[in-house]
């Protein structure tokens, strides 16, 4: 069993608490509600989890890992929420069997064909996704060591629309290469000899038939999997496809809490992206007569604020530039709240609003403004926590 300071103020906080409430320590496989633990999150009462679609998570060691449809995604790292998102490659980017739908252009003397890499994929820690089905240890190779001029590959399926979109595969290789749609690329990069992510955000577009496209340089060559062509202006996790398109449904959660208005909730989140727009953490609500919305600005401030009777009350903001995990709490007393980042308070407020009784965790209750991370842990408990005890489970 790990030490209290080991696991930090806010793990510590979760596994010695008791007592009523619920506590979610999503990291360490913690999940208790009114004192009483339970082995996984679908045992906990009150606790409501979905999803359409099978998901991939990575953990923090590098390790790839499946997820069934409707499972939560539950590594080391904390539980992965994501909003809906659609991969419009349609071809197998997991498994390829053959060319169909592939096009390769540029100089005549490269060549394209799939081939065996399972070694070189065991090594970037996609074993569990091969030994799983996910993927069969094929990929496309795309080799150009020949050539004098630039060779490229187009994947079937246009964008369809003009908003942004992010466009990302796994690759590996020599030389240098570059991802995008068939209008905006980015820069070329020098490919490294084990497999990484890339990813390049296609702003701007002009016409809704560009589709995802690579380009390596004379005297490269390229292996590649994973190919993603996505709505949005960042990289989800990878979603899988087949002959068409395919859609990962949102991860929804849903919690239901004890009716008080003396409480706090807590939580530490590990955002998987830049700040690109607005991210929930947390919509406490009763219907729509009072909520409390936990968020992550667009400029990356963590903000609090509390709806009621028509009227937005600020709990104030801070500034989390280029923080990755964060803790933060919020306190309620009667009319009195409190809000705390990373041991520090951010700001408080008086404002009268009703018992709340549900909590959507990751978006707002109808689901948009979904967050993009890993919820590491979450406390709900019936007690006002003073701002010193706040401040101290989230230093």
């Amino acid at each position: 069993m790990l030490a209290a300071q080991q696991l930090g103020p806010v793990a510590a906080a979760l596994r010695g608490a008791g007592g009523p409430g619920v506590r979610l320590g999503f990291a360490e496989g913690l999940m208790e509600r009114d004192g009483r633990r339970h082995a996984a999150l679908d045992t906990v009462p009150g606790v409501v989890f979905a999803r359409i679609g099978a998901g991939l998570a990575q953990e923090a060691d590098g390790r790839w890992r499946t997820f069934a449809t409707g499972r939560p995604r539950i590594t080391g790292r904390g539980l992965l929420i994501e909003g809906q998102r659609t991969n419009k490659v349609a071809s197998r980017n997991a498994a390829p069997v053959d060319l169909a739908g592939v096009v390769r252009t540029g100089d005549a003397a490269a060549t394209l064909a799939v081939v065996d890499d399972t070694a070189a994929l065991r090594a970037a820690e996609f074993g569990e996704l091969i030994d799983a089905g996910v993927m069969t240890g094929r990929v496309l190779y795309l080799d150009n060591r020949a050539g004098t001029a630039l060779a490229q590959v187009r994947l079937p399926g246009p964008v369809g629309d003009l908003t942004d979109h992010t466009v990302s595969l796994v690759w590996r290789g020599g030389g240098q290469g570059r991802v995008g749609t068939t209008q905006t690329f980015g820069s070329y990069e020098v490919l490294e000899g084990g497999y990484v992510r890339r990813a390049k955000i296609a702003n701007g577009l002009s016409q809704t038939t560009r589709v995802f496209g690579l380009d390596i340089q004379a005297g490269a060559e390229v292996w590649f999997t994973l190919m993603q062509l996505e709505d949005g202006a960042r990289a989800t996790s990878p979603i899988i496809t087949a002959d068409a398109a395919a859609t990962r449904g949102a991860d929804t959660l849903t919690l239901a809490v004890p009716v008080v208005t003396e409480m706090s909730v807590s939580g530490e989140v590990e955002f998987t992206g830049d700040a690109v727009a607005d991210q929930t953490l947390i919509d406490l609500h009763d219907d729509d007569a009072g909520r409390l919305i936990v968020r992550r600005l667009p400029d990356g401030r963590l903000a609090a604020e509390v709806r009621t009777g028509g009227v937005t009350t600020s709990l104030g903001s801070a500034a989390r530039a280029g923080a990755r995990i964060v803790r933060w709490a919020v306190g309620r007393a009667g009319p009195d709240w409190s809000l705390v980042a990373d041991g520090a308070l951010i700001g408080t407020a008086s404002v009268a609003a009703p018992a709340m009784t549900a909590c959507r965790i990751g978006a707002l209750r109808g689901g948009s403004a979904p967050l993009d991370g890993y919820v590491r842990r979450l406390a709900f408990e019936p007690v006002a926590r003073t701002v010193e005890e706040l401040r101290e489970r989230t230093a």
